[in-house]
């Protein structure tokens, strides 16, 4: 519980950051050779704490030994966002694509965080109140 809340808070400073200083240290790193539109970047941006979330979700299955499930999810949610990215990328260009992308990491999420609450015996309610997980570390003391 406490390693998903800290992930959400970490993920959300790093989408604040990236969202104010991130498109003029991309356009540093690749000497301005590529430009990203504003609409693109924040589609973009919109996948960080989602994909921060499946992914911690995701060490679960690892854990308790089940990885096949977990690349299960990813190869239907990798068949279904690339169908997204195929059908946006022509009426939208390159915010298709970047929806499709985004899409890839809510699909993820949404498969694998009931899962893997499951295993752990956890409720999202729990997972997400940051209170029981202040209880959680005070317990331990």
């Amino acid at each position: 519980i406490l390693a998903m809340q800290g992930v959400l808070v970490i993920s959300g400073f790093g989408l604040l950051f990236l969202c104010f200083f991130g498109q003029q240290l991309y356009g540093w790193w690749t000497h301005n050779e590529l430009d990203v539109p504003n609409l693109v970047w924040f589609i973009f941006m919109l996948g960080i704490p989602l994909n921060a979330l499946w992914w911690t979700a995701g060490t679960v299955f690892r854990a308790v030994n089940k990885p096949t499930r977990f690349s299960v999810f990813g190869f239907i949610a990798s068949i279904i966002a690339t169908f997204i990215s195929w059908c946006l990328s022509y009426p939208f260009g390159l915010a298709g694509a970047a929806i499709g992308f985004v899409a890839m990491d809510f699909i993820m999420l949404i498969m694998t965080i009931p899962l893997s609450n499951k295993e752990i015996s956890v409720t999202s309610d729990e997972l997400f109140s940051f209170n029981h997980g202040i209880r959680e570390i005070l317990k331990r003391k």
